[in-house]
């Protein structure tokens, strides 16, 4: 495993102190944090692939101005955003320290150097549940750029429901995203369920290799392409199954941690 204590790339602490010092000069007094998230701070950050992970912990929930005002000053930083760009969510002290649904926020912003950024504000949103991995994520092993450490804010996420939305990742995962992708989110979802860490894909992609789990040859290729010395393939019937497998392997041991009996055993 490696040292998950272990600060992110420095240039990525370096964009993620230029966002900061935007976003506290259009609301000193809201920004209680910004914590970064991600490839960044579980150590499996690669330029060419990795993109920058950013929550923020407002003080409460704020005007449609002051969002509107912080998104601008999270898009006014992209031209700087090393890697494939920023993804950032804004949320309330609250929302923070209650993780649940329906995952409200304040304002999301995505977006790189090239292209229009998407930017989707929380007022009358039916919520983000990506927030749920974003804050166990975090929680563990978030990286604060200003403000508390991230345990200090963000409140514990329920084991089952990290299963379960490790779980739908894969499905997701394995009819919109490359096949790298869903490859090595089985595996660190693996990780997790046998382990209870949360890793980066890459560190998952290895224990696999090391534990002889998985489709050696396709995780051995997935681990390429994310280091940007392969070229991207189809997936297989063998990797499909067992991505599939997983993810019914994680929904199960969800539904057993919900079953109160499946403790006491047969």
């Amino acid at each position: 495993m490696i040292n998950l204590h272990a600060p992110p790339p420095g240039e990525v602490l370096t964009y993620a102190g230029l966002l900061a010092e935007k976003l506290l000069k259009i609301a000193d007094a809201e920004v209680i944090a910004v914590h970064l998230h991600g490839s960044a701070a579980l150590g499996g950050w690669r330029k060419e692939v990795s993109d920058v992970d950013a929550l923020v912990i407002l003080a409460q929930d704020v005007a449609p101005a002051v969002a509107r005002a912080l998104a601008q000053a999270a898009v006014s930083t992209l031209s700087a955003c090393p890697g494939t760009g920023l993804e950032m969510t804004a949320v309330s002290r609250f929302e923070a320290a209650t993780p649940q649904l329906p995952w409200r926020f304040v304002v999301h912003v995505a977006g790189g150097p090239h292209g229009p950024p998407t930017i989707v504000y929380g007022d009358g949103h039916l919520g983000d549940p990506d927030l749920l991995l974003h804050y166990a994520v975090c929680r563990t092993i978030g990286w604060p750029v200003i403000g508390p450490l991230p345990s200090e804010l963000i409140g514990p996420v329920r084991q089952a429901a990290v299963l379960e939305a490790l779980s739908q990742e894969l499905i997701w995962a394995l009819q919109h995203a490359p096949a790298q992708y869903a490859l090595l989110n089985s595996c660190r979802a693996l990780v997790y369920l046998r382990e209870d860490e949360l890793v980066a894909k890459t560190t998952g992609g290895q224990w696999a290799l090391d534990q002889g789990v998985g489709p050696a040859d396709g995780i051995r290729r997935a681990l390429s392409v994310q280091a940007g010395s392969g070229s991207v393939a189809a997936v297989t019937n063998l990797e499909v199954d067992f991505i599939q497998q997983t993810a019914r392997d994680l929904s199960v041991a969800a539904e057993e941690l919900h079953d109160p009996m499946a403790e006491l055993g047969p």
